[in-house]
């Protein structure tokens, strides 16, 4: 009653390590109660029976004093030591799970680059069998947090845990086809002004390998159809067409500019700007970046994701960009498109709740907006836990999010990598700032708080197993006397000296028998009515699938080892003169 009264009261508080130790104390305690008259009972049954060996064992375990508090001894140390093995090896198993969630891979690098292109380009140079790096991006300051990572190579490097569910489809379903890339000397474009005032188009382009981003503008182009051109740096590795801007007329005197748009005035219908473009080409080397059928073709092109955008007519060979009157507010570009939206993305945690008023969309690493959908979703994920979205980087780089310098760069280790992959990532390009692993990361876990308690626990129950070994070891030596006197007078009137001496023996290992089964039973009594005694971790994180405290085959081999010290340490004791005086 008192250890269950106060199992009550440690529940839930900073003492709960006690609790599972005093859940085992009621079983052992009512268990070893029922022990005197079991044996009993057995004990004259099995005399009557004829069964002289067990019924002499029995009756002398139900005479035995202090019979029921040896037992129960033994079980609450089994007990102990079974939970406090559970617990310790559970510990290992949540520390490996959360620094696998942390880092994402059994190896990960922190690495310096201009941009999210330029680490996906060197870290495909330096694998690029796809086998043992993956390039990754993480921005813990974004809302949601974002880890964008190359998900063509995710299945073969990341760590990715059971308990986080099947591997995500973050891979778009299909992009369009990219248009030839630009590779130096002058960019020349042919459109049609259907305008009444000159306009300028800027080209903003990207370098393939580099990630470094230009921007050209051509013109002014009158009202007819002309040409225009503009010198191109920069693209000697090949640079892919990201965005036109269409630059709108301003008026001369600021003081005749329309007013700017807002919520309560309408866009003029009148157009400022109409800028039909029927070819984009390179003088040198001579090529079309830009032909017929790819301006014409609605699938290549996309406006921005926020804010009004321009009119933008993709048909008839011809890509046709219109700004209204009143275009101050307007988003006046239009995008290539790269990668197919809206972007895959899977989500753990709650949306943002921007998300629940309207279209989902992500500000990817500083470098734009763009319209995301919900995938799938999982209940933790790689780097950024319970709260974030992952989405494939080359698909966001591709979206013109690849220019932008925000977020931490890594690169991600497969358990396989060879020595040598260090040294081809800084033959690419990258530097590397530093590197963590699970097993690393883990120790260091291991050296905390909880840990060191949890190893503190099972010292404490190896030491009360000791103890509870002492304690047998004494009571049998101290009953040894009286009882080889009594089975010596047994054997005057004609008991076999096997039977004397089997009878001898067992009831006191009928004691350490029992009280280590109870302990068995009473330590899985414990786990689930009390749960596990100490958190994993001083923070108070907690795996989404944690680990059994108890599981079944360490149990075992726990408590087995238990009842092997007790059995020795038995046998050593009852190995005495008195014994033999029963021969």
């Amino acid at each position: 009653m008192l250890a269950g009264f106060a199992a009550a009261q440690l529940w839930g508080t900073g003492l709960r390590t006690a609790v599972p130790l005093l859940v085992a104390v009621v079983v052992a305690v009512a268990a070893a109660r029922m022990l005197a008259t079991a044996a009993s009972r057995a004990g004259a049954g099995a005399l009557r029976a004829g069964r002289l060996r067990a019924g002499f064992a029995a009756v002398a375990l139900s005479r035995q004093p202090g019979a029921d508090r040896l037992m129960a001894l033994v079980a609450v140390a089994v007990a102990g030591l079974c939970a406090a093995t559970g617990g310790w090896l559970a510990g290992f198993d949540a520390r490996d799970s959360r620094a696998v969630q942390e880092l994402g891979a059994p190896r990960v690098l922190t690495v310096r680059a201009a941009n999210p292109t330029a680490l996906l380009g060197a870290v495909r140079r330096a694998d690029p069998g796809g086998r043992e790096a993956m390039a990754a991006v993480v921005d813990a300051a974004a809302t949601p947090p974002v880890v964008a990572v190359d998900a063509a190579r995710l299945p073969a490097v990341a760590a990715w845990l059971p308990q986080w569910g099947p591997r995500p489809a973050v891979v778009p379903p299909g992009t369009g086809a990219d248009a030839p890339a630009v590779t130096g000397g002058r960019l020349v474009l042919r459109a049609r002004n259907d305008g009444a005032e000159p306009v300028r188009l800027a080209v903003a382009v990207q370098n393939t390998v580099t990630g470094r981003s230009a921007r050209l503008t051509l013109g002014p182009v009158d009202p007819g159809e002309h040409e225009a051109a503009a010198d191109v740096a920069g693209c000697a590795e090949g640079c892919r067409v990201v965005s036109l801007d269409l630059l709108q007329p301003r008026p001369a005197n600021a003081d005749d500019a329309p007013p700017k748009a807002g919520p309560d005035t309408p866009p003029s219908d009148a157009a400022a700007a109409v800028l039909t473009i029927t070819e984009l080409r390179q003088e040198a080397p001579a090529g079309r970046v830009l032909d017929a059928a790819f301006l014409g073709d609605p699938r290549q092109w996309r406006t921005g994701a926020t804010g009004p955008a321009m009119q933008v007519s993709a048909r008839q060979g011809a890509l046709t960009l219109t700004l209204p009157d009143v275009a101050w507010n307007f988003d006046d570009r239009v995008y290539v498109m790269a990668a197919a939206l809206p972007l895959p993305a899977v989500l753990a945690g709650e949306a943002p709740a921007p998300w629940r008023l309207g279209d989902p969309t992500l500000d990817l690493f500083g470098g734009g907006t763009v319209p995301v959908h919900v995938a799938g979703t999982a209940p933790m994920l790689p780097v950024v836990g319970g709260s974030g979205v992952l989405v494939d980087l080359d698909a966001a780089q591709r979206l013109g999010a690849g220019g932008s310098s925000a977020g931490t760069y890594q690169v991600w280790l497969a358990a396989g990598a060879g020595a040598g992959v260090e040294e081809r990532l800084r033959a690419a390009g990258l530097t590397i700032l530093g590197a963590d692993d699970t097993g690393a990361r883990a120790a260091r876990f291991a050296a905390r708080g909880p840990a060191v308690a949890e190893r503190y626990r099972l010292f404490a129950a190896v030491l009360g197993l000791l103890a509870a070994a002492a304690a047998l070891a004494v009571a049998v030596a101290a009953e040894r006397r009286q009882r080889g006197a009594d089975l010596l007078a047994l054997r005057v009137q004609g008991l076999a000296a096997r039977t004397a001496a089997t009878a001898g023996r067992a009831g006191s290992g009928a004691v350490v028998l029992a009280g280590a089964l109870t302990g068995l039973l009473a330590a899985i009594v414990a786990r689930f009515a009390s749960g596990p005694s100490l958190p994993y971790f001083a923070d108070g994180w907690n795996p989404p699938d944690p680990p059994e405290p108890l599981p079944p085959l360490p149990l075992l081999a726990t408590a087995a080892a238990a009842l092997l010290l007790l059995a020795l340490v038995w046998r050593a004791a009852t190995a005495g003169r008195a014994e033999g005086k029963t021969r």
